[in-house]
C-alpha cells in the first residue's frame, strides 16, 4: 500500500469548522481511487469537530505507534442516523482509504468474516479469505456496523485482532494485519445496554471489549449545524421555512432524550422528510400540507399517543392546522 501525506486543511475542506487554517498533515492511501471499498466523497457531509478529532487521534496514532503498542480504533455511541457510521466513512473517503463496513448480528458467526468455503467451478470446494481477513492483510480499517447485537463470544474472539491486529485461523495459519488495518465500532449503545427501548436485540458487552476503543457518544448537530446541512442540501428552500423543519425534529426527539418515548427522528429522516415536502409541493393547491405529508411518509406508523403529540408540534412549528389530514 502506497502512503503519502495529506493537508488536513485541503482533504477537509468545508467538512469540518475551521479545518481551513489547520497547518497538520495525515497519512493519506495513493491509487486506491477506483478501490470498490473506497467511500464516495459527499461534498454535503459536515463532521462533528470533536469527533473528527477522535478520528484523528487513532489514525494518526496508527502510523507513530511502536509495533508493541495496541491498535485503537474508535467506539462510536448514538442514536440512529447520527452518523455514527458515515462520519468514519467519510473521514476515510477523504483520505484516498478503502473502509470494509460489517453490519453485525447473531446469525453471522465470526468465522464468516474469517473464511469461508465456496465452489471451485469443478465439483469441489476451497477455503477463500474472508472480508476481514482481506482487510487485515491490505491494511484497510473495519467499521462494525451494530457489534453490540453481535453474539458476544464472537466479539470477545475478536479481542486479538482488535488490539494485535493478529488472527490464528483454525488451521494454524497466522495472519498479522497490516499497519492502517484498525477496527471502528458503531453502534446504539455506549457498552452498557440500551437504556431507551427502542433498539431491541442490544447486549450489554464486556468492559475488556470497550477498553480497546477510544470512545465517543455523538447526538444529532444543534440546531444551527443541522439548518447548515439542510441549506447545503436544498439551496433553493428559504432559511426559515428549513428552520421550521429543524424545530419540528427537535420538538420529536425532546421525549426521546427524556427517556419518555422510544421514537426520535434522525438526521436522515430530516433530510427525507423535506426532500418529500418539496417533492409533494403540488398538494398545497389541494389544501393539504406537504410537509405533513411528507412526514408521514417518513415516520408513518408511530404510536397513537405519539402521533398525536407530533401532530401537535407540527401546527406549533408550521403553523398550519392538519387536524384533519
Amino acid at each position: 500500500m502506497n502512503t503519502i501525506k495529506a493537508k488536513i486543511a485541503v482533504a477537509f475542506a468545508g467538512s469540518v469548522p475551521g479545518v481551513e487554517s489547520a497547518p497538520h498533515e495525515m497519512v493519506a492511501y495513493d491509487g486506491q481511487q477506483n478501490h470498490p471499498l473506497l467511500p464516495r466523497v459527499m461534498d454535503t457531509f459536515r463532521f462533528n469537530k470533536d469527533l473528527f478529532m477522535t478520528l484523528g487521534l487513532s489514525w494518526n496514532r496508527e502510523w507513530s505507534r511502536s509495533e508493541t503498542d495496541a491498535r485503537r480504533g474508535v467506539w462510536i455511541g448514538g442514536p440512529k442516523g447520527a452518523g455514527k457510521t458515515t462520519a468514519p466513512e467519510q473521514f476515510f473517503a477523504r483520505l484516498g482509504v478503502p473502509v470494509l463496513t460489517l453490519t453485525c448480528n447473531r446469525r453471522v458467526p465470526l468465522s464468516d468474516y474469517i473464511s469461508k468455503m465456496v465452489p471451485d467451478g469443478e465439483g469441489g470446494w476451497i477455503n477463500q479469505p474472508g472480508p476481514l481477513v482481506i482487510a487485515m492483510q491490505e491494511g484497510y480499517p473495519v467499521v462494525l456496523n451494530e457489534p453490540s447485537a453481535m453474539d458476544e463470544a464472537d466479539l470477545i474472539a475478536m479481542h486479538d485482532i482488535i488490539d494485535r491486529g493478529l488472527l490464528v485461523t483454525d488451521d494454524g495459519t497466522v495472519v498479522k494485519a497490516k499497519r492502517g488495518f484498525l477496527v471502528y465500532a458503531a453502534d446504539n449503545t455506549m457498552g452498557y445496554g440500551d437504556e431507551s427501548g427502542g433498539y431491541v436485540g442490544t447486549n450489554v458487552l464486556n468492559s475488556a471489549t470497550m477498553r480497546r476503543f477510544f470512545k465517543f457518544e455523538i447526538d444529532y448537530p444543534n440546531e444551527a449545524e443541522e439548518v447548515g446541512i439542510l441549506q447545503a442540501r436544498f439551496p433553493n428552500q428559504v432559511k426559515e421555512a428549513l428552520s421550521a423543519f429543524v424545530k419540528f425534529a427537535n420538538m420529536i426527539r425532546a421525549p426521546y432524550n427524556q427517556r419518555q418515548s422510544q421514537v426520535t427522528m434522525s438526521t436522515g429522516e430530516l433530510i427525507e422528510m423535506v426532500e418529500a415536502a418539496v417533492y409533494f409541493d403540488g398538494l398545497s393547491s389541494q389544501g393539504r400540507s406537504p410537509a405533513w405529508f411528507a412526514f408521514n411518509r417518513i415516520m408513518g406508523g408511530m404510536p397513537p399517543v405519539e402521533m398525536e403529540a407530533a401532530r401537535s408540534s407540527f401546527q406549533a412549528c408550521f403553523q398550519i392546522d392538519v387536524s384533519g389530514q
